[in-house]
């Protein structure tokens, strides 16, 4: 027990319950959940295992979990930030959050970064590595893909699941509050997180061949 995650209880967190007295516990930790319950975490995540049956999810934070050196990371030049599996794992994990937990995070919480640089970082510094050359910039003859969104607000709503899938199987989802407009060509595609219709997306290659 005492090399299970090194006891680092506040890496793991419930990410699905089924049951109602459990719902309580969704997107907390078993740290901060055995703390509630005046348990051992151990006790905590076998209790939950037996309450849900087959219906418990938990994730574990394996790397970047630490903020320090997670912010002495993304102000490295030779950094990328951004995380995807290609929706490789659409029922353990979505990433889709990402950007606005920097811009929550690192610019608006910890102030890492600039707002301006948080932007960046999020847009033409990656659309350059991907040698994309009319994305990430509002300029003449580029793309009006853009995201118009308070700075003061935006940030990253917990996963949540949706039955959307084929057979009415189950994936995560994030949703960001803050963001007003998002425009893909300059077609409103979301309008204060509604859909509005359309499908103005395309393939898009790297001018690099990759």
């Amino acid at each position: 027990r005492g090399l299970l995650f090194r006891n680092q209880w506040d890496r793991l967190h419930v990410t699905r319950v089924a049951t109602e007295q459990n719902q309580q516990f969704l997107n907390k930790s078993l740290q901060e959940i055995a703390t509630h319950l005046h348990k051992d975490p151990v006790d905590t995540l076998l209790d939950l295992a037996v309450d849900e049956e087959t219906a418990l999810g938990v994730t574990v934070s394996i790397i970047n979990a630490d903020p320090e050196a997670v912010g002495k990371l993304i102000t490295l030049p030779d950094v990328l930030i951004g995380l995807s599996d290609a929706g490789a794992h659409v029922d353990q994990h979505c990433e889709a959050g990402v950007p606005t937990y920097i811009l929550h995070e690192w610019v608006q919480k910890r102030q890492v970064l600039t707002l301006e640089e948080g932007v960046r970082r999020n847009t033409s510094e990656l659309a350059d590595f991907l040698g994309l050359t009319t994305k990430g910039r509002v300029a003449p003859g580029m793309d009006a893909d853009l995201v118009l969104f308070d700075p003061t607000a935006v940030k990253p709503y917990p996963s949540e699941w949706v039955n959307d899938l084929p057979g009415g199987k189950p994936r995560l989802i994030e949703r960001s509050a803050g963001i007003a407009y998002t425009l893909v060509g300059g077609e409103i595609l979301f309008a204060h997180n509604e859909y509005q219709g359309g499908l103005p997306g395309r393939i898009i290659r790297s001018a690099m061949g990759v």
